[in-house]
């Protein structure tokens, strides 16, 4: 059965919540920078990412509306962003923002990288001072 491009996804066909975590534990050990330390953050970020596909998937099958009329209260008709749009800008943002903490961007697993490698050098002047 074919599936309309603007039907809402089932909660059958989101990923579980385990399913993301590995997928994102993959990746991070993939590049090198996973740590036990950074569950609690992978966990988070598994939770916005899977709310984040069924907010986009909602937004699409209600028409993908960035602005909505508005009427104030000295009644006048302006446009302003939908309730949707402004919440799938907020997840973005934290996917972002946990993506760099996480080294899942370039940015963040530079910043990553170059934080290990500060403290190799401090450990090996260490060393040698003594």
């Amino acid at each position: 059965m074919a599936k309309k491009k603007n039907e809402i996804r089932k909660a059958d066909e989101i990923d579980s919540i385990d399913h993301v975590i590995n997928e994102i534990v993959e990746n991070m050990t993939n590049l090198g920078v996973y740590r036990a330390e950074f569950y609690p953050t992978v966990e988070r970020y598994a939770e916005v990412k899977i709310l984040y596909k069924i907010a986009w998937s909602r937004w699409v099958a209600n028409g993908m509306k960035i602005t909505a009329p508005y009427t104030n209260k000295g009644g006048e008709c302006n446009e302003r962003t939908t309730a949707e749009y402004a919440e799938l800008k907020k997840m973005r943002e934290e996917l972002t923002y946990l993506e760099l903490v996480l080294g899942l961007n370039p940015k963040g697993l530079k910043a990553i990288q170059s934080k290990a490698l500060d403290g190799k050098k401090r450990k090996s002047s260490f060393l040698s001072d003594l």
